[in-house]
């Protein structure tokens, strides 16, 4: 351990930098999943749409069984067409189909676990749909939407690593070269940090879905 300190005392400023671009391929890639999934969550919650609901989760469970290095390959394969095969780009597209399941499940979840009779209740009121979406439903299935994003973006911190391969500047980039070469301090420097901030991020999300879910357990109270 000691190699492991001097190395991070004489290069943290190194490992800082790829810190912060692992940081911003999970947020960048659970930011475009979330703007994909949740829309479509509550679109297939819709009466008259909710018959699609079971192809649009086996669609988006096909990338979360496929191995996650198998995604980014494939991500690295199609945009080579395009020569953007290697770096941030492929990385992103992996997550982001890596990540969508976990958001769009929990959408739906949530959505469809709205008591009926809150609904009807509403619509008694002369609610239009879209005011009992945005004011009934959507609030009341929070906690559990927030529960998939926190999930999605968590995996997305280990999953990033893995973008190194394809030469996405991340902490995954010490591990692999830590492993090449044999260099457990390296290997270190990158793997321990990456725990750390999954723990972090996991924490942070932990706290604001507590408190996303708190009103709605002292209104039982």
């Amino acid at each position: 351990m000691a190699d492991f300190f001097s190395y991070i005392s004489g290069n943290w400023q190194f490992v800082f930098r790829l810190s912060l671009l692992h940081l911003g391929i999970v947020f960048v890639s659970g930011g475009i999943a979330i703007a994909i999934a949740l829309p479509a969550g509550i679109f297939v919650t819709r009466p008259g749409w909710r018959i699609h609901s079971g192809t649009i989760l086996s669609t988006a469970n096909v990338f979360q069984t496929i191995p996650s290095l198998a995604v980014i390959g494939l991500a690295s394969a199609l945009l080579a067409i395009i020569e953007l095969g290697i770096g941030w780009a492929p990385a992103i597209l992996a997550l982001v189909l890596y990540s969508i399941l976990p958001v769009l499940s929990n959408t739906i979840v949530g959505l469809e676990g709205v008591d009926p009779a809150v609904i009807r209740a509403a619509r008694g009121m002369g609610m239009a749909p879209h005011q009992i979406l945005f004011h009934i439903e959507l609030p009341l299935a929070i906690p559990t939407i927030f529960a998939g994003i926190r999930t999605a973006i968590v995996i997305n911190v280990g999953t990033a690593a893995l973008a190194a391969t394809i030469g996405a500047e991340c902490l995954g980039t010490l591990i692999f070269q830590g492993i090449s070469t044999g260099n457990l301090p390296l290997l270190l420097a990158g793997a321990i940090p990456t725990a750390l901030l999954a723990i972090l991020i996991d924490g942070f999300f932990a706290l604001l879905e507590h408190q996303l879910s708190a009103p709605g357990i002292r209104g039982q109270q």
